[in-house]
């Protein structure tokens, strides 16, 4: 029951994540009258997205290590050497 409730509660959270990337860009030129600005609102989501999400990822796997384990299957030997 607890994994179900877990799943339901992540879906309902991706659900409401993906309807304010839709509803934002049509909100925005509603209340302000300029299209141009449904751009900077969705360029800014963007690089938000970009400056929190890509050094957390760095920062999970430890900085190099993702590179170090990817660098034995580039160069064809079995066992890192690094």
């Amino acid at each position: 029951m607890r994994f179900q409730l877990l799943w339901v509660g992540g879906a309902v959270s991706e659900l409401g994540s993906e309807l304010t990337g839709l509803a934002m860009p049509l909100l925005v030129p509603a209340l302000t009258g300029s299209p141009g600005s449904a751009g900077v609102v969705s360029g800014a989501r963007t690089v938000a997205f970009l400056a929190v999400q890509m050094p957390a990822g760095v920062w999970w796997t430890g900085g190099t290590a993702a590179a170090r384990s990817s660098l034995p299957r580039a160069s064809g030997r079995s066992s890192p050497r690094c």
